[in-house]
């Protein structure tokens, strides 16, 4: 699992940072199809270029459309030089999160492409949103490459608002295509790749299932991939009709997927640098200099010229971060393991909350989970920026010339991690390395997700990025109201009960009692909270109880809590509330606070 920085930014973190969970109750019906469609086809294949919120559930369906031959991810709407999810993220791009379907006419026409848009892809009432997905990159649109698929939609989307297909009129627009643009590597195939991960769970898989149950012949159970094609491309011999998503194709830009970057390759979606033909990795660039740190744990100020000689890991982390946390016991094992043979790791603490720019909060933390090695306290994010960092936790290794040989964003695939940082000590000269690691997962707080039962994605308590808050009357923003639990919450919505203050990034209890309510599905449940800043300066604790369906947890309970869910904040960090012991079930989690003033930040899952 990982977090991405776009996740701070208001209207843009789902996921990473376009995708956020939400939409799993969307209604699906399987509509008639199109009463005026193509003509007889006159190529081998054709392409439709459609948008409908999140490309990794969109791109996911129609890898199970009979006739289509590939599916890509990717932008359309904007220019060239704003074609990258970072970018696209902010909403003012013009692009939208679209998908290329390259299919047979022969088997498919474009009227039922459109008929399975409209039926189970995703909600076409929605203005410039898809759920809790906001902004004009996840608007629905139809892209047409000719005068016959532009009358074809637009017939269409005529014909469902004249029946009422739905409840309120379609507003899905209908753009002429200029050109399509691939998204990053790591988002192809992503559905496929993560059946897990939470949002795919929760919001797509849905999707592909309403379309087996509700237009079975349309539906193919083996799916198409970016994967398999590229792999025909490429053992394609010369003037073969293999079909590959390359600039070859009409409307599309190849530039984003003419090299092998980075893969999925890991679970929740962690990312990992790919390797070169001989098996070693490749140079990705030099690692830039230090000075941008504020302060250093652990160490005197390092150099990029006094790491020379020096294998080196650069793990960027922030306390509260939960991915983060579960990374560490293999961080510090590795640094354990490996620093008398020659390998230097350097922590690089790049905050997400304000709180977390405070030194010794951040000193804190290290002590609390043992990390013995250099800590680069990063609180202006100039390190963050100067690598273009994007993900918490994120792992750059580097050789002993200075060169950026690999990177690994988010959880998992420690065992390839620590091959990658192997081969760079022997290729540096250290001789008689130990044994490999056996395994360093973490206990408690640290401890390895159950992604298998995750289905509660992480959830903010400010007003900048909250989703699904259900108490009545949203937000009186940067303000005190006094808010109420509704009688009845669907799974991953929450509610305030008291009067709370809710800023941007946290909600603050100004009068007690005061309490929150989630309804999760998943292992653990963790709240980020600390107390106000006057009770931290006296060291005055906020007291709370934790209840599970109305009950104390009992065996339940989490590390920060005792089995009447009883427990105090004391001081800025993540706390463990709940850990499910036996079957992982839904439940109504609710925190009530005893005392005034504390901070609540927001909630994750494991």
């Amino acid at each position: 699992m990982l977090k991405s920085l776009a996740a701070l930014l208001p209207l843009a973190f789902m996921g990473l940072s376009a995708c956020s969970a939400g939409s799993a109750g969307e209604t699906a019906a399987a509509l008639p199809p199109p009463a005026a469609n193509a003509p007889a086809p006159s190529t081998a294949t054709e392409t439709a270029v459609l948008a409908g919120g999140c490309f990794w559930g969109v791109q996911g369906v129609y890898q199970h459309l009979k006739g289509v031959k590939n599916v890509l991810s990717g932008y359309a709407g904007g220019e060239r030089a704003t074609a990258e999810y970072e970018t696209v993220s902010s909403g003012s791009t013009g692009h939208a999160e679209s998908v290329q379907i390259v299919y047979d006419p022969k088997q498919v026409s474009y009227g039922q492409i459109l008929q399975v848009f409209f039926s189970v892809v995703h909600d076409p009432t929605q203005l410039n949103r898809q759920g809790p997905d906001v902004g004009t990159q996840y608007r629905s649109a139809i892209f047409y490459a000719n005068d016959s698929q532009r009358k074809i939609a637009a017939a269409y989307i005529a014909q469902l608002d004249a029946a009422q297909a739905f409840p309120e009129r379609i507003v899905t627009r209908v753009e002429a295509l200029d050109r399509f643009y691939p998204a990053e590597d790591y988002h192809q195939d992503y559905l496929l790749n993560h059946p897990d991960q939470p949002y795919i769970a929760f919001n797509d898989l849905p999707k592909v299932r309403n379309f087996a149950r509700l237009m079975p012949t349309l539906y193919q159970a083996k799916p198409v991939t970016v994967a398999a094609a590229r792999a025909t491309s490429r053992a394609a011999p010369a003037g073969s009709s293999a079909m590959a998503m390359t600039a070859a194709q009409p409307g599309v830009e190849g530039a984003a997927m003419s090299g092998e970057v980075v893969k999925i390759d890991a679970p929740a979606g962690a990312m990992m640098s790919s390797q070169n033909a001989t098996g070693s990795p490749a140079i990705e660039g030099q690692i830039p200099e230090l000075a941008g740190a504020t302060g250093w744990l652990n160490s005197k100020p390092l150099t990029r010229a006094s790491l020379r000689g020096k294998v080196v890991v650069f793990d960027f982390w922030t306390y509260s971060c939960i991915n983060c946390l579960r990374s560490i016991p293999y961080v510090n094992a590795w640094y354990q393991h490996y620093k008398d043979s020659g390998l230097v790791i350097i922590g690089v603490h790049s905050p997400e909350f304000a709180f977390e720019k405070d030194t010794e909060n951040v000193r804190m933390a290290v002590q609390k989970f043992g990390i013995s090695y250099p800590v680069a306290l990063d609180s202006n994010m100039a390190l963050w920026k100067a690598f273009n960092n994007r993900f918490w936790p994120a792992h750059y290794f580097v050789d002993a010339q200075g060169n950026i040989r690999g990177h690994h964003f988010g959880e998992g695939k420690y065992a390839r991690s620590e091959r990658t940082i192997r081969m760079l000590l022997e290729e540096a000269g250290a001789k008689n390395l130990p044994e490999p690691l056996d395994d360093a997962a973490g206990q408690g707080v640290s401890a390895a997700a159950d992604m298998a039962n995750v289905a509660s994605p992480e959830t903010y308590l400010g007003f900048a990025r909250a989703k699904n808050f259900q108490s009545p009357g949203s937000f009186a923003r940067n303000t005190v109201k006094a808010y109420e639990v509704p009688p009845q919450l669907a799974l991953n919505q929450w509610a305030l009960g008291g009067r709370w203050n809710v800023e941007g990034e946290k909600s603050t209890l100004a009068a007690a009692p005061g309490r929150v309510v989630f309804r999760f599905r998943a292992r653990d449940l963790h709240l980020v909270l600390g107390p106000g800043a006057h009770d931290k300066v006296n060291g005055k604790p906020v007291r709370f109880r934790v209840l599970l369906d109305g009950r104390p947890p009992a065996a339940n309970h989490g590390m920060d809590v005792d089995a009447q869910g009883a427990g105090t904040v004391r001081e800025q960090r993540l706390y463990q509330l709940i850990r499910q012991n036996g079957a992982v079930e839904e439940h109504e989690f609710t925190i009530e606070f005893l005392d005034p003033h504390v901070e609540a930040f927001s909630f994750t899952f494991g």
